[in-house]
């Protein structure tokens, strides 16, 4: 049982540290979490159908044409897992915190994989 709970222990501090370091992050909402840009059907509903990521994109202060390429490459059928982590690369990291926010404000918890 406590090698179990070490285990999870050490789990959830390489995730942190590698949210930390990355040109990516977790989101997570209803007790689900992706990293941002997975193909997964359930998070392009969550974020695209939903409205979330348009509004998400409003509200953060970075050039129009990034937020209408980070917008395509995460909710049209030009989907692609690399242009999003390449384009959130090309963030500042106030842009990149920003975003985080955004997400935030739309419910989103932020490098949380929920079990």
């Amino acid at each position: 049982m406590r090698l179990a709970n070490l285990q999870k222990g050490l789990m959830l501090l390489l995730l942190i540290l590698a949210g930390c370091a990355s040109s990516n992050f977790i989101i997570s909402k209803n007790e689900r979490g992706y990293y941002l840009g997975s193909d997964s059907k359930i998070l392009h509903d969550m974020l695209c159908k939903s409205g979330d990521m348009e509004r998400a994109l409003k509200s953060v202060n970075i050039p129009d044409e990034l937020k209408k390429e980070f917008y395509k490459y995460t909710c049209t059928k030009e989907r692609s897992r690399m242009k999003v982590r390449s384009l959130f690369t090309f963030f500042s990291p106030e842009e990149q915190e920003h975003l985080k926010d955004a997400f935030r404000g739309e419910g989103y918890t932020i490098n949380y994989m929920p079990c």
